[in-house]
């Protein structure tokens, strides 16, 4: 068990770290089919699939929104290559949002409708949890996943891409361990059986003297402040990225850039 999660977890920093020092638009490839594959992955495990069952439609409109918001994602990265009039015009600014992000919401929106539409056209065929676990799937493998690339393509994001994977899989190793020795008392009972709260501070701990490391390096090379990000992640690897990648994100918005 311990050398097959090794080595999984081996390919998977390799492949992070490929793509995620390459970044634009391989990053986005690379994040179109990871959401792709996590999103089916989901659905089949929330059961918006039933079991022994083939990909149904909420799942076929769950990936062509994914496929359609990476290829947004994929469109900036590529920017150069556009022709200048059809840049100004996405980046026109229409209210609180540019032509840009109104696509992109856009997007998700029609996806939401679509996945409406195929319960009340099909009802009773299919479930309202079946709905709720489309939509939520998409939420939560591909907008909340997008943050990785969002981070990358920031101020000094060759940098802060690094925090997000440091914190999670860093948290994640130290909890495995402390919560192997020493985990006694359970954090989740039911949901995450051996999850425990020796293992939940072992992770944060662990994960607050690396981005402390990271902080101090990061300040030496730049001669700026670096606000530590010690506290999240707990979950399994990519599970406690898809909460971190945000959080990243905005911290670096708002407390780093044009600092």
């Amino acid at each position: 068990m311990f050398w097959k999660r090794f080595f999984s977890g081996a390919v998977i920093l390799g492949l992070t770290v490929l793509f995620g020092s390459l970044g634009g638009p391989f990053l986005a490839l690379a994040l179109g089919v990871l959401s792709s594959a996590a999103y089916l992955e989901y659905t089949k495990a929330s059961r918006v699939r039933e079991e022994g069952h083939r990909v149904n439609g909420f799942e076929y409109i769950g990936v062509i929104t994914i496929i359609l918001y990476y290829i947004m994602l994929l469109l900036y990265a590529i920017m150069d290559f556009i022709p200048d009039v059809i840049c100004e015009w996405l980046f026109t600014s229409n209210g609180f949002f540019t032509n840009y992000t109104i696509i992109l919401l856009g997007i998700f929106t029609i996806g939401v409708i679509c996945i409406l539409c195929i319960y009340i056209f099909w009802y009773p065929k299919f479930n309202a949890n079946q709905v709720a676990g489309s939509i939520f799937g998409l939420i939560y493998t591909t907008f909340m996943m997008s943050f990785i690339y969002y981070t990358r393509e920031s101020q000094d994001g060759i940098w802060f891409i690094w925090v997000i994977f440091i914190t999670s899989w860093v948290s994640d190793t130290c909890a495995y361990f402390v919560g192997s020795a020493w985990g006694k008392h359970k954090m989740t009972p039911r949901l995450s059986p051996k999850k425990s709260w020796e293992g939940a501070v072992g992770g944060i701990i662990g994960s607050g003297i690396a981005t402390s490391i990271f902080g101090l390096i990061y300040e030496i090379n730049h001669e700026s402040r670096f606000l530590m990000i010690p506290v999240f992640g707990i979950l399994d690897r990519f599970d406690s990225v898809l909460f971190t990648a945000p959080t990243v994100y905005f911290m670096i918005v708002l407390f780093l850039v044009n600092k």
